[in-house]
């Protein structure tokens, strides 16, 4: 994304005008010292004292002369110089209060702008690639059965969008069907606090049947006339709450030891 470029930026004369602003500050200060060192030069200490010692003690380095004499001038008016001194610190700590307060200022601005900015990109790539689950992976905790014994599925749940996804509900269940899948399912929840899932990010989940497998049952799962499938949900929202809805269902093919995806939209569906 492209930051918004200020407009003192945009033209020379512009610029110009904002950095004679700024100095304008100093303007008293500089004027205060040219005028310190004019009435330095025009007093007539400093001329008496140039002429005095010219005249009497014979300088030759004009250098050393002026130096003096200035220092002649400073005694002889310390309390004004003191006075004037006071006031230039004064507006020096004042010229320094405005920079700083303008510093934090346009720092504060920069702040906003690259928050805003971060903030903007977010609502992009949420929008343009929102957090999706997948899931894959499923196998048998156990691959024989027998009496008592009950089916766990382990499988494991990605997040193939651009953003996070995090979980607020979800719910599982294995079932042993012989024709087609009930209606009504009565899912196993599992209780889950927020389980926030980064772009390309998986977990694994297990489900286990509620009741153990009769003698019946498991003649009918080696017969292949009944069959095991796993069915389940997965509530999620993106980063701004928008919830999301993923259901599966995986039948499990005894023969060939290998699931297929049920082609059920009450079962096997994403919004």
């Amino acid at each position: 994304m492209i930051l918004p470029v200020p407009e003192i930026a945009k033209r020379p004369d512009q610029r110009l005008i904002y950095l004679l602003r700024r100095w304008r500050l100093w303007a008293p200060l500089l004027l205060i010292l040219l005028a310190a060192l004019v009435s330095i030069l025009s007093s007539p200490s400093f001329s008496k004292c140039m002429v005095s010692h010219s005249a009497g003690e014979g300088f030759r380095d004009g250098a050393v002369l002026k130096f003096r004499c200035v220092g002649s001038f400073a005694v002889e008016y310390a309390p004004a110089i003191s006075a004037v001194a006071e006031g230039g610190i004064a507006l020096i700590m004042f010229v320094l209060w405005v920079y700083i307060a303008d510093v934090l200022k346009n720092a504060a601005a920069q702040s906003d702008l690259i928050r805003h900015s971060v903030e903007l990109t977010r609502v992009a790539l949420v929008s343009s690639a929102p957090p999706a689950l997948i899931f894959r992976g499923f196998s048998l905790a156990e691959r024989s059965f027998g009496e008592n014994q009950r089916v766990t599925v382990n499988f494991t749940v990605t997040n193939r969008g651009g953003s996070t996804a995090t979980i607020t509900d979800t719910g599982a269940a294995i079932l042993f069907v012989q024709a087609t899948l009930p209606p009504d399912v009565n899912f196993a929840k599992r209780a889950i606090t927020n389980v926030a899932l980064r772009s390309g990010e998986a977990t694994h989940w297990p489900v286990s049947s509620t009741e153990n497998l009769t003698a019946a049952e498991v003649n009918a799962l080696y017969q292949g006339t009944t069959k095991i499938v796993c069915v389940g949900y997965f509530t999620y929202k993106d980063d701004f709450g928008t919830v999301r809805n993923s259901g599966f269902a995986r039948q499990y093919d005894l023969a060939r030891r290998r699931w297929s995806t049920l082609a059920d939209p009450d079962y096997e569906y994403a919004s």
